[in-house]
């Protein structure tokens, strides 16, 4: 039986990089397909880094390994609900929850008194 595990994000962007090393190392031994573990890491990059610009916050990042889904969760301490931003943006920016959007099975959010937590659940392929 798989439980969760979480990871606290240290020193902001520069803390992405073992953030991506905890999801593979921890998926590897879990037996997720490689594919998978791609997206993951990804998603989790890029929901870790709206945490730390717009929530200026240390980001907590989850893995759940929750009957047949995978489900990532990142908490920080911003009651702004994340938003995609309009498709006409130009500045190179603001194209993170559409990536989340199309690497993941499903995102949304919870809304708590210390924050909220954003989640992309993730459906591995059969074996």
């Amino acid at each position: 039986m798989l439980s969760p595990v979480s990871h606290v994000l240290i020193g902001g962007v520069a803390g992405l990089g073992g953030a991506r090393r905890f999801i593979t190392t921890t998926l590897e031994e879990w037996r997720f397909a490689p594919d998978l573990i791609d997206a993951v890491g990804i998603v989790a990059t890029e929901l870790l880094t709206n945490a730390i610009v717009h929530a200026a916050s240390e980001p907590v990042m989850g893995l759940d390994p929750d009957g047949g889904t995978l489900v990532l969760r990142v908490l920080d301490t911003s009651q702004r609900p994340p938003a995609p931003r309009a498709r006409h943006t130009c500045d190179g920016h603001g194209f993170g929850l559409r990536i989340v959007e199309a690497l993941s099975d499903g995102w949304g959010y919870e809304h708590y008194d210390f924050g909220k937590v954003v989640w992309a659940r993730f459906r591995p392929p059969p074996a």
